[in-house]
């Protein structure tokens, strides 16, 4: 069963009986239209093991800008989303299964909001250091013990961190707070 889902400005739509998360009636699907067409897709705790490729068929032509994937079983990040969905501004896959990110996320080049928290990295993926407009990263509650600090100082647009709940040595963590033009939680 597919779903259509028909887009509204300035408000929101959920689905009842959806064929995007499988959830039946009380799925937490939602599209949010915003009044200049900004797109918001929230398919949060949806119990989703990977992303649902028709759902770009359903938003063919629409720029979303803002993509909710937490609290899902994903283990990986579909390369596709940054095909179809390249403006994308804020991405959220907190509470997944995720130990790593597609080097396609260097195709979201107007992202400034990435949230990996609660997954399972155990170093911030390399592709992350390729988001030239990256102003706030939050990387809580994972197991990293390993961060290109230097690299990570050098990312100039960052202006918040969170790395805190994760095994950093205090030598890294001292590295990290060389940096004084940024919040970091540690």
């Amino acid at each position: 069963m597919s779903v259509a889902l028909p887009l509204r400005v300035a408000g929101t739509l959920t689905c009842s009986s959806c064929s995007v998360c499988q959830r039946g009636y009380d799925a937490v699907c939602v599209v949010w239209v915003k009044a200049a067409l900004r797109i918001f897709v929230d398919l949060s705790q949806c119990e989703l093991t990977k992303f649902p490729d028709g759902l770009f068929m359903l938003m063919q032509n629409k720029t979303v800008q803002d993509l909710n994937l937490s609290g899902n079983k994903l283990k990986n990040l579909s390369p596709k989303i940054m095909q179809h969905w390249n403006e994308i501004k804020e991405l959220d896959v907190s509470d997944n299964d995720m130990s790593s990110l597609p080097d396609q996320l260097q195709n979201l080049t107007r992202l400034k909001t990435l949230c990996i928290k609660a997954n399972h990295f155990t170093h911030i993926p390399l592709v992350v250091f390729s988001l030239g407009n990256l102003e706030s990263l939050v990387a809580s509650h994972n197991q990293i013990d390993a961060v290109a600090a230097e690299e990570l100082k050098s990312m100039n647009s960052l202006k918040f961190v969170d790395l805190r709940e994760n095994p950093l040595s205090d030598n890294l963590k001292s590295q990290l707070l060389e940096r004084e033009d940024w919040r970091l939680l540690i």
